[in-house]
């Protein structure tokens, strides 16, 4: 005890105990939340249409182009023609309520079949329009080539829109899927970059650090708020 305590005095670890068990709490509570609150009432099955901000952005799945998006507290999914968007974008829909849900992340999304999408605004967080032109800037300049190219804006950015479903599913079965989803590394890499890029205007360890963790939230939004980098990010 005597050795510990000449490295971690106890109330340092005292008050590393009681903040982890604050953390559990926390988690525990925020678990318990949804069981006790009441999910919103299902909109009105018939025409529709609203301002919304996407969020998500406009991807091609095996139905056609689909997009998710919030109105009065309800998860949308939203059936899209040949249009693009990304996450953040203040847009007009007009469309069709259908009947029924679907889930889109564990959560149930209610179906609107949209036939036109008017982009109003971008983003009106800074944080999320730089966080789009990043991953904007890693699509565009990995998008023409072979599946390598798709590959690698899957391990940058999470974006897998490059890579076939045959290899996704052969990923998945060789325990490779990891690789093109965004994880604590990337991370690590990305605050590597930002401090290389600090080094030219003379900043200490202590502003490198502060302007890392400055940037960091533009990465989050990059990769689309993945659990795997927010973990990382928190640490």
């Amino acid at each position: 005890m005597e050795v510990l305590d000449s490295i971690v005095p106890r109330n340092t670890r005292r008050w590393v105990a009681s903040a982890a068990l604050a953390c559990v709490v926390a988690l525990a509570i925020t678990g318990w939340i949804p069981l006790f609150t009441s999910r919103p009432s299902l909109l009105e099955v018939g025409p529709f249409q609203s301002d919304l901000v996407l969020l998500s952005d406009v991807r091609a799945g095996p139905f056609g182009n689909w997009a998710t998006a919030e109105a009065d507290g309800v998860r949308l999914f939203l059936q899209l023609p040949r249009i693009s968007g990304l996450a953040g974008d203040q847009v007009h829909i007009e469309g069709r309520i259908e009947t029924g849900t679907v889930p889109v992340g564990g959560r149930p999304h209610q179906v609107i079949e949209v036939v036109s999408l008017e982009k109003l605004a971008g983003p009106s967080s800074p944080y999320r329009r730089l966080g789009n032109w990043l991953r904007s800037h890693v699509q565009t300049a990995l998008a023409d080539g072979d599946e390598s190219r798709g590959l690698l804006a899957g391990f940058l950015v999470g974006d897998v829109s490059g890579v076939t479903p045959a290899t996704q599913d052969a990923m998945k079965l060789a325990g490779l899927s990891h690789f093109v989803a965004v994880s604590g590394s990337n991370v690590a890499m990305y605050l590597g970059l930002v401090a290389i890029v600090a080094v030219p205007f003379g900043l200490g360890v202590r502003r490198r650090a502060v302007f890392g963790l400055a940037f960091l939230p533009i990465f989050v939004v990059a990769t689309r708020f993945e659990a795997s980098v927010i973990r990382a990010s928190v640490m």
